[in-house]
């Protein structure tokens, strides 16, 4: 039985699909209380969020760190976690409580389909989820839920570079029993759509392989950000080639600003660098333009402000970073 439900929503820079997603979670679950947590976010996502869920919370960028983040500020006994380009079906709720109303069931997963009507996206849905079922484990596409309880004494997400979702789920599974509902999200095809199906289809299975033998998270994610070569010269060509207008305000004895421009001179991407070790009018710019922040390097993409280092790593990881430097400034 579930007394109350919370649906915890982690985002950065989904200005384009979170108000749907939190529509579809309000028509689906209209007595859940919504938490949106925000990794960060410098475009309009917040300004959509805030009037459509019940607490906006802001945590470092990181999947794991944002979902503990909702997790600690849900007052459900039932957790629920949706992907902020995720959309829910009509019975979300009632689905969940019908498979919570079984005590030996600790959590479960939903089936999933990908937003794109072609037949080989259909496949790989459909293939996510017989995967999914058969295995008794889950991805962050498919709304993974928990008692409250459970994910308490489970530890939370574990703070790793990847794969937090699988991690998750294998220790559900060995929890106690875990329901595969054949209810469908519908979640976003972008990652396929831009970097090919087979390519996409055999990266994430490879992954999903390499951390079930037990690969180390973080080698992996490196891997995984890193890509083929052919994709990197891709990439590096194409933002080169972006018009976005950046800025850096460092000091010249600050690690994290020589990590954040090599990252960006990695990338091809032309910055202006603003040093402030010792002129303070450039000091106290950077203050006001930052909304008080005082730490650097500080980092301004078309005059919106990105953070600090681990903000613009964060993007990167996320592939949010190169779109932000293919816009003209």
């Amino acid at each position: 039985m579930v007394d109350k439900l919370s649906v915890i929503v982690p985002m950065l820079y989904e200005e384009n699909a979170i108000a749907r997603a939190l529509d579809a979670i309000a028509a689906a679950a209209p007595a859940a209380q919504v938490i949106v947590v925000d990794g960060a976010s410098t475009d309009g996502s917040r300004d959509q969020a805030r009037p459509r869920c019940a607490r906006l919370v802001v945590a470092q960028p990181s999947l794991a760190r944002q979902m503990n983040a909702g997790a600690a500020a849900a007052e459900g006994d039932a957790l629920v976690f949706v992907h902020a380009d995720t959309i829910v079906p009509p019975t979300f709720a009632d689905d969940i409580a019908a498979a919570l109303a079984n005590p030996a069931v600790v959590g479960g997963r939903f089936d999933v389909r990908l937003d794109d009507a072609s037949p080989m996206l259909r496949l790989v849905g459909w293939l996510i989820s017989v995967r999914s079922r058969l295995s008794r484990t889950a991805t962050g596409d498919q709304a993974i839920f928990i008692r409250r309880q459970i994910f308490e004494l489970l530890g939370g997400y574990r703070d790793i570079d990847l794969g937090e979702d699988l991690d998750l789920a294998r220790r559900m599974k060995r929890a106690g029993a875990v329901a595969c509902l054949r209810s469908k999200v519908t979640t976003s095809a972008r990652r396929w759509r831009e970097r090919g199906v087979l390519a996409t289809t055999v990266r994430m299975w490879f992954l999903r392989a390499a951390l079930l033998l037990g690969v180390s998270p973080s080698r992996l994610a490196r891997l995984y950000k890193r890509g083929g070569p052919a994709e990197n010269e891709y990439k590096r060509l194409r933002v080169a080639k972006a018009k976005a207008k950046v800025e850096v305000y460092t000091t010249s004895y600050c690690p994290y600003c020589t990590r954040a421009k090599s990252l960006l001179k990695s990338k091809g991407v032309e910055f202006k660098e603003i040093d402030v070790t010792h002129d303070s009018a450039a000091r106290e710019r950077m203050v006001e333009l930052a909304g008080g922040r005082r730490t650097v390097p500080e980092i301004f993409i078309n005059g919106k402000i990105i953070g600090g280092y681990d903000e613009l790593r964060a993007l990167e990881s996320r592939g949010a970073l190169d779109p932000l430097l293919g816009e003209p400034g």
